[in-house]
């Protein structure tokens, strides 16, 4: 039977999880927004080759907090031109296209 630090572990060593700052995994705590971003920026493998939009500013978010530039990375769309993801909001489909693209 496979236990849950085996599981944690399968993510850490595919680096798709790396815990907090005291080295404490808190498989407990609700999942933030930011750690849930992260996550799936790691999953899909959006990284340093796709540009953090510096035209847009959250005013929630301060452009010092841990998980800014993954956040910023997450809303936005991009595309692919000389080995590098570029901004390109213009790609970004509103809700009733994906509501018409889902059924």
């Amino acid at each position: 039977m496979v236990k849950n630090y085996e599981y944690i572990n399968i993510l850490i060593s595919n680096e798709l999880l790396k815990g907090y700052p005291d080295y404490t995994i808190r498989p407990n705590n609700f999942l933030t927004r930011s750690e849930f971003v992260t996550v799936i920026n790691r999953i899909i493998k959006r990284n340093h080759k796709y540009e953090i939009p510096k035209e847009y500013d959250f005013v929630d978010i301060d452009k010092s907090y841990w998980a800014y530039a993954e956040i910023l990375r997450d809303n936005s769309a991009y595309e692919y031109r000389r080995g590098k993801y570029y901004v390109n909001n213009d790609l970004r489909i509103d809700r009733n296209q994906l509501d018409e693209y889902m059924q």
